[in-house]
């Protein structure tokens, strides 16, 4: 299961596109690309989908996965209408 952000997504700004992975990173404290083996999420950023996703959320309670998508459409609106 993953949860992200693409070119259909309202407000998108391709040059923001690795503003938004740095700043979900940091925020979140996932890592930005793949952790083989691992069972944490991370962040990818054109990778199996384009744009920004956060990846590997399966192993996430349903509210730590709402409060995830809550923090991260904030990160999202705050990246892309400044």
């Amino acid at each position: 299961m993953n949860y992200g952000y693409d070119s259909e997504t309202e407000y998108w700004k391709e040059e923001r596109k690795q503003q938004l992975a740095d700043t979900l990173s940091e925020v979140l404290h996932y890592k930005i690309g793949r952790d083989l083996g691992g069972r944490t999420p991370f962040i990818e950023v054109d990778g199996l989908y384009l744009g920004v996703r956060i990846r590997r959320i399966t192993n996430l309670n349903t509210s730590d996965i709402e409060e995830l998508v809550a923090r991260a459409d904030k990160i999202y609106n705050e990246v892309m209408l400044n």
